[in-house]
């Protein structure tokens, strides 16, 4: 039996069952197909293709080519960015998916899609090239279909296109991920220190003897330049130095401890070498600002270095000190004796100082009480100069050679600049200091006074 080849025939019939005069029917053509007894040509539809004439049906357009047209005779490659499975009519073939890109023609399956490079991202479906770089603060592992798919892991920091991300330096510190450049690694904590690359934490505290200040990358717990100063302590952890209170001092560097003043001397704060105690002072152990010598005393403008107050000395005779100086010569009226702070003493303790004594004169710094001319008596206490001399006042009785009065006795009355005299017959007076015979009172009732200078025994 005769195999019938696909031709088609013109209406008019054929008398042969391959006709080729093209009268009769002829072969079919290229990018058609003719069915079995057809009298017109089939186009070949999208997804097929016609290579060669006289195909009773279509072929399949080929894997890795494309037919998106009818009548194809030959497939179109596949378009990069795409693959292509047998019968495909999509104009350039089945996209590759997101974080998936394809460089080269032909593909013919989703396998051949490449994922997205590391560093970079594949933003939409259908591409021959990546999109662009990772952006800056995250990381693209591979297959990422965005810039920002995973965030830079603490500890590290992400610049752009980056596949795993760099370690923060040695004595940086970054707590939280998303860090975009190195700039984002912060520096370690104020007074601790960070050895290691890539830390999300501080190492551990700086040590005894050395500081480590905030803002600066620290990496070593002994960093050089970074040695505790003279003046200061820094005990373990320390950000800045701490300036010695006052009262101590430290000459030394790296300590982590000031020491205690010495006597003799004061120490300001931030202290590294003691000052000398000055002149008109003393310095106790510890002392942060000198000491006065105690009112009463003093010393002299060349000695200093003084430890205690019982280096100062005593205030010199006729003088009266305070804030460690002589000050000045003691008041008219008054005796400085010793060690006297007032140029006034009250006379509370008569071995430092007292008022001038009644019967006396005391000028202005004298350290001896002086007598009246003779014949002449002072009788109050206070008196500056001989001008306060005067003769006997009334109601006093004045000793010769003695410049003290006292009182008129009982018995007796006193008057102005005479001896006493006694109270007459038939009188008395029972009180001191009389001045004149009015002072003499009659005797009493039921008494009798039988004698001059008399005084009555109640």
């Amino acid at each position: 039996m005769t195999s019938l080849i696909p031709w088609f025939c013109f209406c008019l019939g054929s008398t042969t069952p391959t006709p080729t005069d093209g009268v009769e029917g002829k072969k079919c053509p290229l990018g058609y197909y003719c069915t079995k007894g057809t009298v017109k040509e089939e186009p070949c539809q999208p997804g097929t293709y016609s290579p060669s004439t006289g195909l009773a049906v279509c072929q399949p357009c080929p894997s890795g080519y494309t037919c998106p047209n009818t009548t194809m005779i030959s497939g179109q490659p596949c378009s990069p960015g795409h693959y292509c499975p047998p019968n495909q009519w999509i104009p350039k073939g089945k996209t590759c998916p997101s974080g998936t890109y394809l460089p080269r023609e032909y593909a013919r399956f989703l396998n051949e899609c490449l994922p997205c490079t590391p560093g970079f991202y594949c933003g939409k479906p259908g591409l021959s090239n990546v999109t662009g770089p990772c952006s800056a603060g995250y990381i693209c592992e591979g297959g990422d279909k965005i810039p920002t798919s995973t965030s830079c892991p603490e500890g590290y920091y992400c610049e752009s296109g980056s596949v795993n991300g760099t370690r923060c330096p040695k004595g940086t510190v970054r707590r939280t991920r998303g860090a975009a450049s190195v700039s984002d690694c912060h520096p370690c904590d104020g007074g601790k220190y960070c050895i290691e690359d890539g830390l999300t934490r501080p190492t551990s505290y700086c040590l005894e003897g050395y500081y480590c200040p905030e803002q600066v990358k620290t990496g070593d717990p002994r960093p050089t330049g970074y040695e505790c100063p003279k003046g200061y302590y820094c005990p373990n952890g320390t950000a800045q130095p701490k300036g010695c209170p006052p009262g101590t001092y430290q000459p030394n560097l790296q300590q982590k401890e000031c020491l205690p003043c010495p006597a003799g001397s004061y120490c300001l704060a931030n202290t590294s070498d003691p000052l000398p105690c000055p002149a008109h002072h003393y310095c106790k152990a510890s002392t942060s600002e000198p000491t006065f010598c105690p009112s009463g005393t003093y010393t002299n403008s060349s000695e200093t270095g003084l430890d205690s107050a019982s280096k100062c000395h005593p205030c010199p005779s006729g003088h009266y000190c305070q804030l460690g100086v002589v000050t000045d010569t003691c008041a008219g009226g008054y005796l400085c004796i010793t060690g006297n702070p007032l140029p006034n003493p009250d006379g509370s303790d008569e071995t430092i100082g007292k008022p001038c004594p009644i019967g006396f004169y005391c000028p202005a710094g004298t350290i001896e009480p002086k007598r009246c001319p003779r014949g002449l008596v002072i009788a109050t206490s206070h008196a500056i100069s001989e001008a306060n001399c005067s003769t006997c006042p009334a109601g006093k009785i004045c000793s010769p050679g003695s410049s003290v009065p006292e009182d008129c006795t009982i018995g007796y009355y006193c008057p102005y600049n005479m001896t006493r005299q006694k109270c007459p017959l038939y009188t008395y007076n029972n009180a001191t200091g009389a001045e004149s015979v009015k002072d003499c009172k009659p005797c009493p009732a039921g008494f009798f006074c039988w004698y001059e200078g008399e005084w009555v025994k109640h």
